[in-house]
């Protein structure tokens, strides 16, 4: 598995990929697939959250996204 770090600081997002690709295409290509996997991830992370927090709290409204 591709590994993949972020560093929110410095705004740099690292892909390190377990496989040495033949061409620059294929490594990016490979990039894209990792990142939107991790970008999955993390929306599914913010959405649980989000909800965890409206439902948790006693409060009926919930902040929309209108």
């Amino acid at each position: 598995m591709e590994s993949i770090t972020v560093r929110e600081v410095n705004s740099e997002v690292n892909v390190w990929l377990n496989y040495n690709y033949s061409t620059k295409l294929a490594a990016l290509q490979a990039a894209t697939r990792a990142l939107s996997v991790e970008v999955l991830r993390e929306q599914s992370r913010v959405s649980r959250d989000l909800y965890r927090e409206c439902h948790n709290d006693g409060i009926p409204e919930c902040p929309t996204t209108d």
